[in-house]
């Protein structure tokens, strides 16, 4: 008979298989077990074993408790020290490096991700379902939550959004929305405009959820520093801390996006159930096709144009940008309301077309403030295709020119950018266009494209 210790929630289950007799015979021991702040039980737990050749066994003759050991035992962790600031930059790039990659075990992940929960506020909408969707990145496409919001809305089913502004991306969800309405609400003013219309697109810089987040990532930013269970313990956190339920992750898949490969992407949506699991969230993960920027524009005020045109049944609208927010708004809504695919999207489809998520779009931009047209810049310049080519590869990176241009800072910079893989665009059409409020901003940008065009576009 073998024994498997496996983790689940926050207790350690035995799974065990029975003997030839049909009997088990499971081995326990007696461990101290941490429950949170001021618990701890002497309980019985399955004694480990050694499965695979990697394993160890460690045993432990005597010890002793430095008094600096005893602090998680009421509730202090080196998370609520990183929140006080207690840490230098030194420190945080040494915690960030032995996180960085894959060094952190599934375990650690889940007590990383419960110990950054616990260190901000915490949000309660006073609802049984509160539905959200977030993206891994990697591309533009924050517009999709714009879209997403008022269809779920428009269903009934309640989805505050609290977004972010740009960092280091030509536009923030955040970014986008304000350009459309105020997103500068104080979380009353939030609750009443969901209570109102269902759903909100709010800044939530304010709100101090899952604080240790924000300066972990400032330090691996500044190191160029990659950790997956960071970026787990990051999205679970702020979700769960903002009172969500139910939550699509969207997890574009491509060579330029943050996550490069189908390999990547299951093994990563395999950790963040387990995660989700443990601090007892309710998420499903999709995967998108992360080749290229969703929709035509990159840039605040275009991608506010771009939601636009989808919500107006334009002809010109970006069909992309449509069926993703399609397919998000479809997993949310059989998370929800228990139907098949066709028909989830089959609704979420009618709302767009019918002009009621439009509407609600409206009634939600009315809510936090009023409603706003997208302006355009002052200056553009027109980039035409040299070849016929089919194109292969579009780097998602092409989004520097944009914040070359200007974005986020005037909303109305970005770009226009009408290549798309695997279709061929002709000589002469109009590939690349590019807005900025600065003829000198608008000629740097227009520089930088020329240099490294073959870098970001390739052909077939």
């Amino acid at each position: 008979m073998t024994t498997t210790i496996t983790k689940k929630s926050a207790d350690l289950k035995l799974k065990s298989e029975q003997t030839k007799d049909g009997t088990n015979n499971q081995k326990i021991m007696k461990g101290l077990v941490y429950g949170g702040p001021g618990k701890i039980k002497l309980k019985e737990i399955p004694k480990p074993i050694i499965e695979k050749s990697t394993d160890a066994l460690v045993k432990i003759l005597k010890t002793t408790i430095c008094g600096t050991d005893l602090g998680i035992l009421h509730g202090k962790t080196p998370i609520l020290d990183i929140v006080d600031e207690k840490y230098s930059n030194v420190f945080l790039s040494t915690f960030g490096t032995a996180c960085s990659g894959n060094n952190m075990s599934i375990d650690g992940t889940c007590f990383l991700t419960r110990a950054m929960i616990d260190a901000g506020n915490k949000l309660d909408w006073g609802m049984d379902i509160v539905a959200d969707k977030h993206c891994v990145g990697g591309l533009p496409d924050k517009r999709t939550t714009l879209i997403v919001v008022p269809i779920v809305a428009a269903l009934g089913i309640p989805i505050p959004n609290e977004s972010s502004r740009a960092i280091t991306s030509p536009a923030g969800t955040g970014d986008a929305m304000e350009v459309l309405t105020n997103v500068t609400r104080s979380l009353d003013e939030m609750r009443k405009v969901v209570h109102r219309e269902k759903g909100c697109i709010a800044w939530g810089g304010s709100m101090k959820l899952s604080p240790a987040d924000d300066i972990i990532i400032r330090v691996e930013k500044a190191r160029d520093i990659g950790s997956e269970a960071q970026m787990i313990a990051s999205i679970l956190s702020e979700k769960a801390a903002a009172g969500y339920t139910h939550c699509v992750i969207d997890i574009p898949v491509g060579p330029t996006a943050k996550v490069r490969d189908m390999d990547a992407a299951i093994s990563l949506s395999s950790r963040l159930k387990e995660v989700a699991g443990f601090i007892r969230s309710t998420i499903e993960s999709i995967f998108s096709d992360g080749l290229q920027p969703v929709g035509f524009a990159i840039g605040p005020a275009l991608e506010a144009r771009d939601v636009l045109a989808v919500f107006q049944n334009h002809t010109n609208a970006p069909d992309d940008l449509k069926k993703r927010a399609i397919k998000v708004t479809t997993k949310i809504i059989q998370m929800v309301i228990n139907t098949n695919e066709a028909e989830a999207a089959r609704v979420a489809t009618y709302k767009i077309e019918s002009g009621k998520a439009f509407d609600k779009l409206i009634a939600i931009c009315e809510a936090q403030g009023r409603f706003k047209e997208p302006q355009l810049a002052k200056y553009s310049k027109t980039i035409q295709a040299e070849f016929s080519e089919v194109f292969s590869v579009i780097d998602n990176r092409i989004a520097h020119v944009a914040k070359l241009a200007g974005a986020p800072g005037p909303k109305e910079a970005g770009i226009d950018f009408f290549f798309i893989c695997s279709r061929k665009c002709r000589r002469g059409n109009r590939g690349l266009q590019i807005y900025s409020n600065s003829e000198g901003e608008l000629e740097y940008a227009y520089e930088y494209y020329q240099l490294h065009s073959q870098q970001t576009i390739k052909f077939i």
